[in-house]
C-alpha cells in the first residue's frame, strides 16, 4: 500500500479570537491540535489518524470537512516549512 504525506489544519477562521461559529471544537483554544502531518493511504484515513492523537477539540474537529482541511502534500513545492503550530503566550 502506498502512503502519502496529508496536512490537517483547521477551516480558516475557526482559530481567530472572535470566531462565533456554533459548536466551533476550536473554541477551547488550549489543549487543543492546530494541525498535523500524518502518513496514510487516504484523506479519509489522515483524517483517522489525526483524529486518534487529538486533544480537546476531539475526534469529530478531524473526521468532518465542516471543521478541518486535509491536503496531500506533494513532491512538488518550494522550500520552507510544511506545519509551524506555535502558539504565542
Amino acid at each position: 500500500m502506498r502512503l502519502d504525506l496529508w496536512l490537517l489544519r483547521p477551516v480558516a477562521g475557526l482559530l481567530d479570537d472572535d470566531c462565533e461559529v456554533g459548536g466551533n471544537p476550536f473554541e477551547e483554544y488550549w489543549d487543543c491540535a492546530h494541525g498535523f502531518v500524518v502518513w496514510a493511504a487516504s484523506e479519509g484515513g489522515a483524517r483517522r489518524v489525526a483524529a486518534t492523537a487529538c486533544g480537546d477539540e476531539r475526534r469529530r474537529a478531524w473526521l468532518d470537512s465542516r471543521w478541518s482541511t486535509c491536503e496531500r502534500l506533494t513532491g512538488a513545492g518550494r522550500s520552507g516549512v510544511v506545519l509551524r503550530d506555535f502558539c504565542r503566550g
